[in-house]
């Protein structure tokens, strides 16, 4: 992930977002697990399966695109924040 001015931007599908949260929402899938050695020393890892959702997928999961094209965890429900009258 890269840190833009606008937003954050995934290195391997180039979608970008406003927050680590919603970046971290589109990524799926597992991290390689360790693979030990006779002395139980990390001797390598196995293949991980980590990928970034589609689109549509993420459009799926909830994930909507803001005014300046960025992707968000979803729609801002302002009305929690407001004051009571």
């Amino acid at each position: 992930m890269t840190t833009r001015r606008i937003g954050m931007e995934c290195c391997a599908c180039g979608q970008l977002f406003t927050s680590d949260s919603s970046f971290r929402k589109h990524r799926v899938g597992l991290y390689g697990e360790p693979i030990y050695d006779s002395k139980k020393q990390v001797d390598g890892y196995t293949k991980h399966t980590r990928t970034c959702l589609t689109e549509v997928e993420m459009l799926e999961k909830g994930m909507m695109k803001n005014e300046k094209g960025l992707w968000t965890t979803g729609e801002f429900d302002a009305s929690a924040f407001a004051k009571e009258a």
